[in-house]
């Protein structure tokens, strides 16, 4: 009976360990007092189909102070360029699966990652994700991102989840679309969110009718910068409340 319930103690624990696989490192974490931990280890190299290693130039995990990071998209690759008082350094990835940087939380950030999906860098904020083709600066010392635009470099100071949350609460639309992506381009030379929604329109609690609406948030104050919603709802609503 005895090693019945120690065959049942270690099976159970098997299979725990085979179900549950560790979460993989992002390539760069930004530490909370600024310094930047590059994690090129060979757990985390990543290969593509003729077996050619993806990431380059950098080998080992090290830890740099008052770095710079940049994330710069040239002819199909992914480039992370780290600089600081020895110069410049650069990682070369190439499909890589899982987060590139990822910050640890501080006041300014809570919950922040930067991805590649689909051909554009990925901001993840708090379980709110915005997309972008923009070159990405990274102020690791003081969590600041930017972005490099034909107008120039802006700040993006609002980050995803705070812009939803404005978003929402300019009552332009009632959901957020979580299958929808966001994106981050610019407007008359301000940098904006493009924040997807849902409108559910109720015509005397007899019909409710949804309607996806965008709205444009500045990524450097927050204000809302315009939207999508066509102007027969604005005078339906009028109507209706």
């Amino acid at each position: 009976m005895r090693y019945k319930v120690i065959f049942t103690i270690l099976l159970i624990v098997s299979i725990v360990f085979c179900t549950f696989k560790p979460a993989k490192a992002a390539l760069v974490s930004i530490r909370s007092d600024g310094d930047v931990l590059v994690n090129v280890l060979p757990a985390n190299i990543e290969t593509d189909e003729l077996g050619e290693i993806a990431v380059q130039k950098i080998e080992g995990k090290s830890t740099y102070k008052n770095a710079h990071l940049t994330l710069r998209q040239e002819s199909g690759n992914y480039i992370l360029i780290l600089t600081d008082e020895s110069g410049e350094k650069s990682l070369e990835v190439k499909d890589f699966e899982g987060d590139i940087v990822t910050f640890e939380e501080r006041p300014q950030v809570k919950s922040l990652s930067i991805a590649v999906s689909a051909g554009k860098f990925v901001l993840k904020d708090s379980g709110v994700s915005a997309e972008t083709n923009f070159e990405i600066g990274i102020d690791p010392k003081n969590a600041k991102l930017f972005v490099n635009t034909l107008t120039g470099s802006k700040y993006i100071t609002i980050l995803p989840a705070e812009a939803s949350k404005i978003a929402l609460q300019s009552k332009i639309f009632d959901y957020l679309d979580l299958d929808a992506k966001n994106t981050i381009d610019e407007v008359d030379e301000i940098v904006a969110y493009t924040i997807r929604g849902e409108k559910i329109i109720n015509i005397f609690n007899v019909y409710y009718y949804t309607l996806p609406i965008a709205a444009q948030v500045s990524a450097v104050d927050g204000v809302i910068l315009g939207s999508n919603e066509p102007m027969w709802v604005k005078i339906l609503g009028i109507f209706l409340t």
